[in-house]
């Protein structure tokens, strides 16, 4: 699975990829962006297990309108780390295989 780190905006500096507006999602409280760079690829074993232990917290599903924007942004990000991009983009070949007939 394919991770992305939630920021709070602090200035232009921030990657404009993807920008989050309060109240979005339940978790962002104020103006947020992706910070792709710190993205990351972890097994859902490895998502159970920290949510078994308490190191992690399972929060609703962020709102599919979102949830486009941030995927779109692993593409447009200058920030995305090069693995990132090509687990992306070849994850998201697959999709599109599974949806054809």
């Amino acid at each position: 699975m394919l991770l992305a780190t939630v920021a709070s905006w602090v200035n232009s500096l921030c990657d404009p990829a993807c920008i989050l507006e309060a109240g979005c999602h339940e978790f962002v409280r104020k103006k947020s962006y992706i910070l792709y760079r710190r993205s990351r690829i972890e097994t859902l074993a490895a998502l159970r297990n920290g949510v078994e232990r308490g190191a992690l917290t399972k929060l609703e599903d962020m709102p599919s309108s979102v949830l486009r924007r941030v995927r779109a942004g692993f593409e447009t990000s200058e920030q995305t780390p090069l693995r990132i991009l090509r687990y992306y983009q070849a994850r998201k070949r697959q999709e599109k295989t599974k949806e054809r007939p």
